[in-house]
């Protein structure tokens, strides 16, 4: 079933099987502390070309649909995310929608 909701969520084919014990202990327990908040509206990650960020952000999605029941994960790149506001607004001002 995650493997359903990761690509729903738009997780690169290559991440599916991404999960936070591919990455070290301090790593997971700070992810598991951020999935785990009811509070949490967010997570941004950023690091260099190659530093690991797609498959942390692939198993820190997999890691909200099997730990929590929450299903309000998109994984997007910026490029997305910048089109998708771009589209939101009319030369820097907000449309009315």
């Amino acid at each position: 079933m995650t493997r359903e909701y990761l690509e729903a969520a738009g997780v690169p084919r290559r991440y599916l099987r991404s999960r936070l014990t591919d990455f070290n202990e301090r790593r997971q327990q700070k992810i598991r502390e951020i999935v785990s908040s009811p509070n949490g509206s967010g997570l941004w990650i950023s690091g260099g070309y190659g530093a690991g960020k797609t498959h942390l952000l692939a198993a820190v999605c997999a890691e909200v649909f099997e730990s929590t029941s929450r299903r309000s994960v998109e994984f997007a790149d910026w490029a997305t995310v910048f089109r998708n506001m771009r589209s939101r607004t009319d030369y820097g001002v907000a449309a009315d929608r």
